[in-house]
């Protein structure tokens, strides 16, 4: 992996941060872009956008961008064909055999791209079961555990990221030891400080944010607050003539 600048990053110590797009804007996504995020996870299994879009949003972006794409389940004619598309990693969802990660790196292997940063995201009680054979796995370079899904797969109902859940807690560092000690990379996402704070103690590698339709919807939301808070502060002036609006002829 020696050609891959995410993994580079991650070599020299910096911890990469990681935009997640979610919206198929093809506009957004060129826009976040822009913005100086090491890395864009274009998320084809949750985000708002099929692989048949998957191509404009990929076309306008540089390999400076690091593009990777989390596809929508293990399929590894999916994965050679995303790879196809010059994307600089995968992310395969709720990886759960050593059999299924083999099949993950062996789908990857063969890219006319160069390397391509291999992740098994792990989000099943199999999965986490079997997460040591899973993270021996030759060729493999990064473990994501799934909090949401992996909470879900043990009885709990999240409505979010729960990171100060004890048991939840437990697990997660498991599957972080689990990467370490086999040499992989560990990433999960944060979307406030006090989540960022809790992973980065927890010794992540890189850091997931976003998506961009979260973003926009908060900035949105912000600015409409804003603007009604003025309009409620401005001057009351009794309308005269002079601001009464004509009738309409």
């Amino acid at each position: 992996m020696a050609d891959n600048r995410m993994a580079q990053m991650i070599s020299a110590g910096k911890c990469p941060v990681q935009a997640a797009i979610g919206s198929g804007s093809p506009f957004v996504t060129k826009l976040i872009s822009s913005l100086g995020f090491d890395s864009l996870l274009l998320d084809l299994q949750h985000g708002a956008f099929g692989i048949d879009r998957l191509y404009d949003m990929t076309l306008p972006l540089s390999p400076e961008s690091l593009p990777m794409v989390r596809v929508p389940s293990y399929d590894p004619g999916l994965i050679e064909k995303v790879i196809d598309m010059g994307v600089q990693g995968i992310i395969c969802p709720d990886v759960r055999t050593p059999a299924q990660a083999e099949g993950l790196v062996e789908a990857c292997r063969w890219s006319r791209h160069g390397a391509v940063f291999t992740v098994a995201q792990i989000e099943s009680v199999e999965g986490l079961e079997n997460i040591d054979e899973i993270a021996a796995t030759p060729g493999l370079n990064a473990l994501f555990p799934g909090p949401v899904d992996l909470a879900r797969a043990f009885g709990g109902n999240p409505k979010g990221l729960e990171y100060d859940d004890a048991p939840a807690a437990e697990r997660l560092l498991r599957i972080i030891d689990a990467g370490h000690s086999a040499g992989l990379a560990v990433t999960l996402p944060a979307s406030n400080g006090a989540q960022t704070r809790q992973v980065l103690e927890w010794g992540v590698d890189w850091l997931i944010v976003g998506p961009d339709h979260a973003w926009m919807a908060m900035a949105a939301r912000q600015a409409l607050a804003d603007t009604r808070g003025l309009i409620r502060e401005r001057p009351r002036v009794t309308p005269g003539a002079a601001t009464r609006i004509p009738p309409l002829s």
